[in-house]
């Protein structure tokens, strides 16, 4: 079976590949994601729209942890703050997200966005863990 950290680095989510997020790397508690600016990821001004930054962010989150999971956990996010510092008109958008801590039932884990060189997000998250159930016995 492909472990999920896999799946996400070749393939990942249909959310993720519907916004056109591309997984560079995703190892040893860490991932870098990426994104264009395009049209369809506008706010009303032109500016990378903020939900837009943060589902990088929760994706690169996302991978970040299961990079460090056993094949029969799952995570999930809990709770996540962004602070958005500047636009992104155009360009590469970058993503980095590490995993901070990771205990028994819950990670947490920071991101940055970088554009151009310049930072453009920081975040930080906390993800529930837990061990997936098998499927009952028919």
């Amino acid at each position: 079976m492909k472990h999920k950290a896999h799946i996400l680095r070749d393939e990942g989510s249909r959310f993720s590949r519907h916004l056109g997020i591309r997984y560079i790397s995703v190892e040893n508690g860490s991932c870098i994601a990426e994104i264009d600016m395009t049209d369809f990821l506008q706010n009303v001004v032109g500016g990378f729209h903020g939900g837009a930054a943060f589902a990088l962010i929760d994706c690169a989150m996302g991978a970040a942890i299961y990079s460090l999971l056993e094949i029969d956990e799952l995570a999930a996010t809990l709770e996540a703050k962004t602070n958005y510092i500047r636009p992104v008109r155009e360009g590469l958008i970058r993503c980095t997200a590490k995993v901070i801590h990771r205990g028994r039932r819950t990670a947490v884990l920071d991101a940055e966005v970088v554009s151009g060189g310049k930072l453009v997000a920081k975040a930080s998250g906390t993800f529930a863990i837990w061990k997936s159930e098998a499927p009952a016995a028919s």
